[in-house]
C-alpha cells in the first residue's frame, strides 16, 4: 500500500560560480535535455546566455545531494523547470534520484543528448524498456503516498505525449480525479513546508481535475 507524506523545504542549494562553470565546460554548449544550443535558446528569447544555462543537481540537495561538479548537469531553464516539477513529485519520498531521471529523460524528456541517454541508461534498471516502466510503477503503487501517486499522473496528462505511457499505471489504481483533489487538498492545511509543496503543485491538480474522465 502507499506510504506517507513527510514534508520538506523544496527549495535547492547552489553551485558555487567556479563549479557551474567546470559544469557549463564539462557539459558544452547545449542542453543536455532538449539537445539544444544555448546560444539558440537565448537568442530565441533575446537574453543572455547566463540569463537561460542552469546547472542541475542530479541529487537534489533537499536529498543530502552535494553542490559538487559530479552531481551537476547543464541544462536551460525550460528543462530544468519542467524536470523539477517532475521528480520534486517525490520529495519526501525514500528514492534514487539517478533512477527519477533516468524514468524522466526515457519518458518525459523531448530530445536528451546521447550523453544523457548513455549516463541514465534504463538497462541499469531493467533489461527492457516495458520492465522499466513498469518498475516505475510498481515503486509509485507500494511506496508513495496516495496524493504523489495522482499527482505523477496529472503530470502524464498535463504533458500528454505521455498519455501511453500513464495508461500502464491502469492495472494500479483508477485514475479518479475527485480523489486526486481530495489527496491533494488534505495538503493545504499543515506544517509550510507542504503548503509550499501544494502551492508549487495547485495548478497542476487543478488543470486536470476539471478534464474529462481518463480514458
Amino acid at each position: 500500500m502507499a506510504g506517507t507524506f513527510t514534508p520538506i523545504d523544496l527549495r535547492d542549494g547552489r553551485f558555487s560560480m567556479k563549479d557551474k562553470q567546470e559544469i557549463f565546460a564539462l557539459n558544452g554548449s547545449d542542453c543536455h535535455f532538449c539537445s539544444t544550443s544555448f546560444e539558440d535558446i537565448a537568442a530565441l528569447k533575446k537574453v543572455e546566455v547566463s540569463r537561460i544555462r542552469q546547472a542541475h543537481h542530479v541529487t537534489p540537495t533537499y536529498a543530502l545531494g552535494r553542490s559538487k561538479v559530479k552531481n551537476g548537469v547543464a541544462a536551460c531553464d525550460e528543462c530544468h523547470k519542467k524536470l523539477h516539477l517532475f521528480i520534486d513529485m517525490f520529495a519526501g519520498v525514500e528514492v534514487n534520484y539517478k533512477f527519477l531521471t533516468t524514468v524522466y529523460i526515457h519518458f518525459f524528456d523531448d530530445y536528451p543528448s546521447d550523453k544523457m541517454k548513455k549516463q541514465f541508461d534504463y538497462r541499469i534498471y531493467a533489461d527492457n524498456v516495458i520492465d522499466f516502466e513498469k518498475m516505475f510503477w510498481a515503486f509509485v503503487e507500494d511506496i508513495c503516498p496516495t496524493h504523489v501517486m495522482y499527482l505523477v499522473l496529472a503530470y502524464c496528462d498535463y504533458y500528454e505525449k505521455n498519455k501511453t505511457f500513464a495508461a500502464g499505471m491502469k492495472h494500479c489504481y483508477d485514475y479518479d480525479r475527485k480523489n486526486l483533489v481530495k489527496s491533494f487538498e488534505a495538503l493545504r492545511f499543515t506544517d509550510d513546508d507542504t503548503k509550499r509543496f501544494y502551492k508549487r503543485y495547485n495548478f497542476l491538480v487543478f488543470t486536470n481535475a476539471i478534464k474529462p474522465e481518463y480514458a
